[in-house]
């Protein structure tokens, strides 16, 4: 059993979609339980991509055979987040403020 705000790992996903395998080995945090229900946990992913995936699929929930806690700190998806900003920045050659900050927060958060 998790609890609200554990850092977890997803292991396995609730549907058989190709495009939610993408989740697997994707660091999450549980922002609601209801055990209630057999999926209790709606997460909220730390990288932007995957947190897309998630809500274009109406916020996905799982049971506790699809995560597994998570202590380590999420490296790849925040070089990921960072390659992504650098790119912004070499595009545009300018960054809105909020946008630069949400990423650093973002990647702050994963590590």
């Amino acid at each position: 059993m998790f609890s609200k705000y554990d850092r977890v790992k997803i292991v396995d996903v609730p549907e058989d979609n190709q495009e939610l395998y993408q989740l697997i080995g994707k660091e999450a945090t549980i922002i609601d339980v209801d055990r209630d229900y057999d999926y209790p946990y709606e997460v909220v992913f730390l990288d932007k991509r995957s947190q897309n995936i998630n809500e274009w699929h109406g916020i996905l929930l799982f049971a506790d055979r699809h995560l597994e806690l998570s202590d380590e700190p999420d490296i790849e998806s925040a070089k990921a987040e960072i390659r992504e900003l650098i790119n912004k920045i070499w595009k545009m050659r300018t960054i809105d403020n909020t946008e630069l900050l949400s990423t650093l927060r973002r990647v702050e958060r994963m590590l």
